[in-house]
């Protein structure tokens, strides 16, 4: 469900996977359908749909968690951002929270979208140093930029065969249309996502309670 620049995403459009950039995108759009089918011959299903995961007990760490360390102790790839790149955050705690509760208030065959809170990379990195405690000047680059850097990340993760943190498909999503609502989760499931700044301050509290940081 993508929708163009300038609209609000709602549970409004279709899942098509021929509109979705990238394979896990594409995936997780064919399993909706899946379901989806499923629940037209009898099976009892809500479909939820969280936008950017983010929050305590980053045990692996994530990709965005891994950031947030980064910007946290100061390195030099932490003080990079892309330029006019937003995105849309959810604490992992209240994605939890709009499972059960789409499980026990969900009309069967709806979608809900579980979204947070739309933050601009910018505004994200001061509120990562604001809840480490440090100051620490970042520098916003533009996205053309970031994209030659994806474009040459891709290649060297490729030949070496290792795990990438840093993809053309998170550029796409960053630099791509993030205005997204969760109204019809609030009115139907009295979904209601904590502050995004509070996330921040309790995953880098994590973070330095786990030895992290």
């Amino acid at each position: 469900m993508t929708p163009p620049h300038g609209t609000v995403f709602d549970e409004t459009g279709p899942f098509d996977p021929a509109r979705v950039v990238g394979g896990y995108g594409k995936s997780k759009s064919q399993a909706s359908l899946e379901v989806l089918s499923a629940v037209e011959r009898g099976l009892d299903a809500v479909i939820v749909c969280p936008t950017g995961a983010i929050g305590p007990y980053d045990f692996k760490p994530s990709i965005a968690g891994q950031v947030f360390i980064d910007a946290a102790k100061k390195k030099l790839k932490g003080r990079f951002y892309i330029r006019g790149g937003a995105y849309d955050f959810v604490d992992v705690r209240d994605i939890a929270i709009g499972q059960i509760l789409a499980c026990e208030k969900g009309r069967t065959g709806e979608a809900y979208i579980l979204s947070g809170e739309r933050i601009s990379q910018a505004d994200l990195a001061s509120l990562v140093q604001e809840a480490a405690e440090i100051n620490m000047r970042c520098f916003g680059m533009p996205q053309w930029l970031f994209w030659i850097m994806a474009n040459i990340a891709h290649i060297y993760y490729t030949l070496k065969d290792i795990p990438p943190t840093f993809t053309l498909d998170n550029l796409r999503i960053v630099t791509s249309n993030s205005f997204i609502s969760h109204e019809k989760a609030r009115r139907e499931l009295s979904y209601s996502p904590r502050p995004l700044r509070e996330t921040i301050a309790d995953t880098i509290k994590w973070f330095r309670e786990s030895g992290r940081l």
